[in-house]
């Protein structure tokens, strides 16, 4: 734990390089959903994300909507990290096309589960 303005917060919680004024304005949009939900919130916050460079080999992740967008996205992101993805999507063909677009995995192949529409 570490002190932070005279209250006790865990590490994960105090990104280095990150000033108080901006934790404190950070915790006070977060009490509004523009804080939290949203473009600006995620511009805001943006700059103080972390690299994960992790290796998540071993590790099976599922992800639906994973045959566009955001899934998709997700999808290449933890596989580029060696995870073995589970793609959860309602059209099969899609989810094919995903599957043969990612890395390789760290474990067993990547898999596309096809959910009912």
């Amino acid at each position: 734990m570490t002190a932070v303005g005279g209250q006790t917060a865990s590490k994960e919680r105090c990104i280095p390089g990150v000033s108080f004024v901006r934790r404190a304005v950070d915790a006070l949009a977060e009490l509004t959903v523009v804080g939290s939900y949203s473009t600006l919130g995620y511009r805001w916050r943006a700059p103080t994300f972390a690299p994960i460079d992790q290796d998540l080999s071993g590790r099976t992740v599922a992800i639906t909507g994973a045959s566009s967008g955001i899934g998709e996205a997700a999808a290449h992101a933890l596989a580029r990290l060696r995870a073995t993805v589970l793609l959860c999507v309602r059209d099969a063909a899609k989810g094919a096309r995903v599957r043969e677009a990612l890395p390789a995995s760290g474990g067993a192949g990547h898999q596309v589960v096809h959910l009912d529409a």
